[in-house]
Formats: C-alpha cells, sequence, structure tokens
C-alpha cells in the first residue's frame, strides 16, 4: 500500500495522478472506439442509437458508484490510521454488497429496456438497435461494477498503477473486438456492445486475481469473508449521499436527452458526438477531482490537515491550467476531432459549437470538481451532493426548456455551463464558510 500522507505533496500528488488520468482515458476509449467504429461502419443512426442509452447507462454506473465512493473514503482513512484489519473487512462488505446490487439491476434491466428507452422518446428509427445494445450492457454490468469498485479500491490504498495497467491491456482488447465484431461479423451496435462488455468483465477479473495474490494486500475470498452490515451501513453513510448526487443527475440526463430529443436524430448524434469529446476533455479535472479525495481523506486520517490544504491549492492551480490548454485545443482543432465521427457537415457545426461552449466554462467546472473533491476526502459527501444537484436540477435542466424553444440546439448547450455556475457558488460558499475552515 502507498502511503500519501509523508514525502513532497506535490511529486505525490503527480506521480499517484498519473495513473489515474491515463487510467480514465482508457476507460473512455471504450466508448469512444464504440462510437468511431460504430460511426463509420454503420453510419449516425448507429452512433444515434449508442448515444440513445447513454443517460440510462450512467444512471446505473451512478447507483453502484455510491458504495464505491464510500469505500474509497473509508479505505483512506483506515489506510492513513494504518487499521489493516478494518481495510479488510470494509473490502469484503462493500465488494460484497456492489456486485450483488449490479446482479439485481442485471436481472431487472434486461425486462425493461425498450420501456426505458420509450419513456425518453427514443425515435423509432433507431429504438430497435437501442433496445439491443442497451440488453447487452445490462448483461456486462456485473462485471462494470466490479471493476470500478476494485480499482476505486486499489487506489484509495495508494495503489493507482495496477488498475492501469489492467486499462491497457483490456483496451486493447476492446478495440480489437470492435473491429472484429462491427468491421469484420457485421454486428452492427450489438458488436460493439459485446466488445465491451467482454472487455470490462476482464478487468474486474484480472483486478480479483490481483488482490488475492498480492501478499502485502488483503483478499477477496467467498469462503473467507469479514462481512459486516455496519461497515456496509457506513459505507452507505458515506456513499449514499453521493450516489443520489449521481443518480439524480442521471435522472435529469433524461429529461436532458428528451429535450434532445424533440431537436431529431441530427442533434441526437451531434450531442452524441460532443459529449464523447467532452468527456475525453473533462478526464484530467475528474481525475485531479478524485486525486485530491483520496489524498485528503488518507491526510486526515493521519491528522495532517496543513498537508492536505496544500494539496488541495495544488491541485487547483493544476486544473485551472489544463482548463487553458483544453480552451486552445477545442477551438483550434475541435472540428478535427469531430471528423473522425462523422462526415455530415451539419453535425460538425453543430458539435463544434458544443465542444466552444463548454471549452469556455472548464474553468468553473475545475474550481468545483477539485474542492468538492477536497471537501469528500473529509468525509462530508452531503455537500457536493447539494452543490451538483442545484446546479443541475435548477439551473441546467430548467435551462435546457426553456432555451432550446428560443435558440433550438444552441439553448441546451448553454444550460451546460449555466449549471456549472450555480454548482460552482455553492461550493464556493460553502469551503470559504466557517463552518468548513472550522473543520481544517
Amino acid at each position: 500500500m502507498a502511503n500519501l500522507t509523508e514525502g513532497n505533496v506535490k511529486s505525490k500528488l503527480v506521480s499517484f495522478m498519473l495513473p489515474i488520468l491515463i487510467g480514465n482515458v482508457l476507460q473512455q476509449c471504450y466508448s469512444l472506439a464504440d462510437a468511431v467504429i460504430v460511426g463509420q461502419v454503420v453510419g449516425d443512426e448507429g452512433l444515434a442509437a449508442i448515444g440513445a442509452s447513454q443517460s440510462i447507462q450512467f444512471f446505473l454506473i451512478s447507483i453502484l458508484m455510491g458504495l464505491g465512493a464510500g469505500s474509497e473514503i473509508l479505505i483512506s482513512k483506515y489506510v492513513g490510521q494504518k487499521n489493516l484489519p478494518m481495510v479488510k473487512r470494509t473490502l469484503d462488505s462493500l465488494l460484497t454488497a456492489v456486485l450483488g446490487l449490479a446482479l439485481i439491476l442485471t436481472l431487472t434491466g434486461i425486462f425493461i429496456s425498450e420501456i426505458l428507452l420509450k419513456g425518453i422518446g427514443t425515435p423509432k428509427e433507431i429504438l430497435p438497435q437501442s433496445v439491443e445494445y442497451l440488453k447487452i450492457y445490462f448483461i456486462g454490468l456485473f462485471g462494470v461494477a466490479g471493476y470500478n469498485t476494485l480499482s476505486g479500491i486499489l487506489r484509495s490504498t495508494g495503489n493507482s498503477r495496477v488498475p492501469l495497467i489492467f486499462l491497457i491491456i483490456t483496451s486493447v482488447v476492446n478495440i480489437g473486438l470492435d473491429i472484429w465484431f462491427v468491421a469484420g461479423l457485421n454486428m452492427g451496435v450489438a458488436g460493439a456492445g459485446c466488445a465491451t462488455v467482454i472487455a470490462q468483465t476482464i478487468s474486474f477479473i484480472l483486478c480479483l486475481l490481483y488482490i488475492n495474490v498480492q501478499k502485502d494486500f488483503v483478499s477477496y475470498q467467498i469462503m473467507n469473508l469479514d462481512f459486516r452490515w455496519e461497515s456496509v451501513r457506513e459505507g452507505l453513510k458515506c456513499g449514499i449521499p453521493f450516489a443520489i448526487e449521481q443518480g439524480a443527475v442521471s435522472l435529469g440526463m433524461f429529461f436532458m436527452q428528451a429535450a434532445i430529443n424533440s431537436l431529431g436524430v441530427k442533434v441526437m448524434t451531434s450531442y452524441v458526438i460532443g459529449a464523447k469529446i467532452d468527456s475525453f476533455a473533462a478526464i484530467p479535472i475528474s481525475g485531479i477531482g478524485q486525486t485530491i479525495c483520496i489524498f485528503t481523506s488518507q491526510n486526515l486520517g493521519a491528522k495532517k490537515i496543513e498537508r492536505a490544504k496544500k494539496g488541495k491549492n495544488f491541485c487547483l492551480c493544476l486544473a485551472f491550467g489544463i482548463s487553458l490548454g483544453l480552451l486552445f485545443l477545442l477551438w483550434g482543432a475541435g472540428e478535427y476531432i469531430i471528423k473522425l465521427f462523422t462526415n455530415d457537415q451539419e453535425i460538425i457545426c453543430m458539435s463544434y459549437d458544443y465542444i466552444k461552449i463548454l471549452s469556455l466554462a472548464y474553468f468553473i467546472a475545475s474550481y468545483f470538481v477539485v474542492l468538492n473533491g477536497h471537501i469528500r476526502g473529509t468525509g462530508n459527501t452531503v455537500l457536493p451532493m447539494i452543490s451538483t444537484l442545484s446546479g443541475f436540477w435548477f439551473s441546467r435542466v430548467p435551462s435546457a426548456y426553456l432555451l432550446k424553444d428560443y435558440w433550438g440546439y444552441m439553448g441546451v448547450w448553454l444550460a451546460i455551463p449555466i449549471g456549472w455556475i450555480c454548482s460552482c457558488i455553492i461550493t464556493g460558499v460553502y469551503i470559504h464558510g466557517k463552518k468548513f475552515t472550522s473543520l481544517m
């Protein structure tokens, strides 16, 4: 287990952060490979079919990530305290709970995929492909949940390199299978779904094998579990606000998707492309947020408050610098990136508008993402929930419906940074208030 409570703050953060950032890039490669290959081989309707279910996928992941987030925060704290028995108990209890929940969601989701997609207004011309893709995704949910939880637990112990190594392996597998299934076997969007599911399941198996063969790490063995409901409850106490936050955001994504769907298939496709590019562009910022959460939790567990503050300030400066780089990159090369997905000039123009608007607002996103990560590291997952939900439900969703009637797709695009501004204000007021400063 790596110790983040000693050594130079900047070098520790950077060495721990880099594998997380690269790993996040590779995770996005799963969906990017699907999008590029399907877009070029199947066409724009195939691409829209994959994108139609992304709000549902995000909702499923967000539910499972709640317990995962609780385990990361708790294990980071116990690592800082050097309490190995509690690390073992937390791992056994929360991983078991996550896998059980994933199994329930899988069995339920297979039967309600079509109902869900019809509920968000998926156009009839892409509905059969969308249903097929979503059912396959549900089948692979067990592996997705297992990998996301285990990789988070490994990172919470200070080990961010092993999850990266496994992702490199499975990313190559995913891209190879994408090409074979979609282009070689003409399986269409179903092939893209199968490729992603197989690759993510492999990554879970690799993580599971790793923790069971490492002598300096706690193992997870079904016949030797230290499962305690009190550990699950403690994890839920940390994780439920995060799960509510992510679940409510993904529920809001249903409404956002419905607003976009009402504008036609071309706007849907533009949104899918823009969202794919944004998901890559946002990786460094979200990765910094993940890093400072674990760094803060370990150092507070070790009673090193000033060190936690130094880490937060460094991460803010780094995130702002990255935002500036993204601004130049997306304005300068955005159109060329979009052309990897489609040759339709109208879709290219709409997608370019999307990423230009978001690139201007990444500075705002950097502020509240990094500070929310720092706040979560203190064990407070309620305030980030309030900040995120207020920005999404009270700003982004209403703005999208109001502005789309006046400005069409541009109104929906503008609603996203409007929500970020609201979240930024709430987080800023809290972190500079007396209640938070008294904790730190």
